[in-house]
Formats: C-alpha cells, sequence, structure tokens
C-alpha cells in the first residue's frame, strides 16, 4: 500500500513527475487480408424432448408457442363478457398475470403480459388504458372475432408489406 504524503514530508521524498509519453510512430499501411475459410457447419440442433410424467417441474418452454398469447386472449375475452368473477376494473397487466397460471400454479411475468397487450393495442385488436396500463376493450372490428382470425390478417399484411418493398427496391434498382 502507497504512504500518503503528509505536510511534514520533505520534498525529497516527493515522487518525481512524470515524463510526457513520445509522440506516437505511424503505422505502416496494413497489407490486404486474405479470404478467410469457410465456417465449419454447425452442429444440428438436439431434438426437442417432453419430458417424462415424473413429477418434474415443468417450465413454460413446454406449453408451446402462443400459448401465453391465447391463455391472455380467453382472459380478456372472459372479463369483457363479465363471465370473470372477482375481478374489478381496470383489468391490469399485474391482475392478468396473476390470473395466468400453469398446471404449477407459476405465473409469468408481467412484463410478458406488457408486452402483448401493448402490442395488441398498438395494432388495433384491443384498446388500452395507458396509466395504469389496463385492458379497456376490444375494438368494433375484432370484437366479435378469434385472436387466431387477428394473426392471420396480421401476417397477411406484413406479407403485403414485405412484397411491396420487394417491388420497390426493384423498381429502385431497374
Amino acid at each position: 500500500m502507497a504512504r500518503r504524503a503528509t505536510p511534514d514530508t520533505a520534498a525529497a521524498e516527493k515522487p518525481a513527475p512524470a515524463a510526457k509519453p513520445a509522440a506516437k510512430a505511424t503505422k505502416a499501411p496494413a497489407a490486404p487480408k486474405a479470404a478467410k475459410a469457410p465456417a465449419a457447419p454447425k452442429a444440428p440442433k438436439a431434438p426437442k424432448v417432453k419430458p417424462e410424467p415424473s413429477g418434474e417441474k415443468q417450465t413454460r418452454q413446454h406449453f408451446g408457442r402462443g400459448w401465453l398469447a391465447a391463455r391472455i386472449d380467453s382472459i380478456l375475452r372472459s372479463f369483457d363478457a363479465g363471465t370473470l368473477k372477482d375481478v374489478e376494473a381496470p383489468l391490469t397487466v399485474h391482475k392478468i398475470a396473476q390470473l395466468v397460471t400453469n398446471v404449477n400454479g407459476e405465473h409469468p411475468s408481467t412484463g410478458a403480459v406488457t408486452a402483448a397487450i401493448v402490442r395488441w393495442g398498438e395494432t388495433g385488436y384491443i384498446k388500452v388504458n395507458k396509466k395504469p396500463l389496463a385492458f379497456n376493450g376490444f375494438t368494433a372490428k375484432w370484437k366479435d372475432s378469434t385472436l387466431d382470425a387477428f394473426l392471420d390478417d396480421q401476417r397477411a399484411k406484413s406479407a403485403k408489406a414485405r412484397a411491396a418493398a420487394r417491388a420497390d427496391k426493384a423498381k429502385a434498382s431497374a
């Protein structure tokens, strides 16, 4: 550990000031790099194995794609129809997260629920209250429809936008 200088320390004991660094040397221009060898092929992914019903705790990863969105949608539809008991308005993301449970009683994070609610609100599937973030009802277009119909419509819009972008790119390069 270095000693601290005290007022009564002699001037001879003080360290000498550091010398100024020398000027940087210029580098010679770099030679062009050689072509890289092709990358080794990636190892095949291990197949997903469903756990045996041995009582092991399942995680959300085993519930399949879109299970959270489907469960949130069913809760929102029940709330909109008035069949959801013991839940008062507004239906916040925290309440939705508590209502969504898996077989082990685990809840999703409120961040996951928030992401779905915000995304659906921005795309026009539901009406959203901003503060606190809560479900305010379905839009008129999607009130009597299903989540699958909404998702199909969104996929069709995305495909149409991609096709238009490709056409614009081809037109610009021609």
